[in-house]
């Protein structure tokens, strides 16, 4: 799940991912996602 989110962000930004550190986006994306269940959860 989270190889398709850096994917998808990679294709959606470009060039600009190779200047965010690999971890910190991988850990925002994690806790984007539990986020988003979490809402979607209690809707």
């Amino acid at each position: 799940m989270m190889h398709l989110f850096r994917s998808l962000f990679r294709i959606c930004t470009g060039q600009i991912c190779h200047s965010i550190d690999d971890e910190l986006l991988t850990r925002v994306l994690y806790y984007s996602y539990m986020i988003l269940n979490i809402i979607s959860y209690d809707a």
